[in-house]
Parts: C-alpha cells; sequence; structure tokens
C-alpha cells in the first residue's frame, strides 16, 4: 500500500534521487545484515555461507535492473516502485535485527560464563 502511496505523490523530477538513496541504503542494509536468522527457524553457519553469498548476489544484480529501469526506461515509477520496495526488505532485516540483538547477547554472554 505504501508502495502506490510513494508513486502517487512524489513527482516524477524527484525520482532518481529517491531511486538512488533507496538502492544504495538497500545495498548497504542486506549486505551487512542478511541472511536474518530467527529462533523459530535458525540458520547454521555452512547455510549463513551460502545465503549471505546469494543475497549480495541477488542484491547487486537487483540494483543494476533498477539502474537499467532507470536509464533506459522513460516512465520511472516503475523503478520507484522497485526501489522502494527493496528499501522496506533491507529496512525490514535491520528491524529483525535489533529485534533479536538483546537475545543474542544474552546468548553470548551466558556462554562466556560457562
Amino acid at each position: 500500500m505504501a508502495f502506490i502511496l510513494v508513486i502517487l505523490v512524489i513527482p516524477v523530477a524527484n525520482t532518481i534521487p529517491i531511486i538512488g538513496s533507496s538502492v544504495l541504503l538497500s545495498i548497504i542494509l542486506i549486505y551487512l545484515l542478511a541472511p536474518s536468522s530467527d529462533e523459530n527457524k535458525p540458520v547454521s553457519t555452512e547455510e549463513t555461507i551460502r545465503f549471505k553469498k546469494k543475497s549480495r548476489l541477488a542484491i547487486v544484480g537487483y540494483a543494476v535492473f533498477v539502474g537499467c529501469l532507470t536509464t533506459f526506461v522513460s516512465d520511472k515509477r516503475y523503478a520507484l516502485a522497485l526501489a522502494v520496495g527493496n528499501l522496506s526488505v533491507g529496512l525490514s532485516l535491520l528491524a529483525n535485527h535489533f529485534k533479536y540483538r538483546s537475545k543474542r547477547i544474552r546468548k553470548n554472554a551466558e556462554r562466556r560464563n560457562y
């Protein structure tokens, strides 16, 4: 729903800086925080390495695709919608990181005490 609002409210002339900043911020967040494990679905060390490589490849490919849309398609709203959607993925990873941060700190402290 927010994507439709973003597409309708933002003037077309101002989309390129928003697309660029959204893509850059999402690349940084996904590069640093992916993959995200959960207590209901823990990720092993081998899976973490494999998923990290896949997520980094996917975000670079996605950024190239959004860049091509921005460059070659005259209607920038499509690239804007994709960039803002990808930013929401990065922000959800950030929220998950802070949600489970206290649990990770507590778990590491318990390991040190043993």
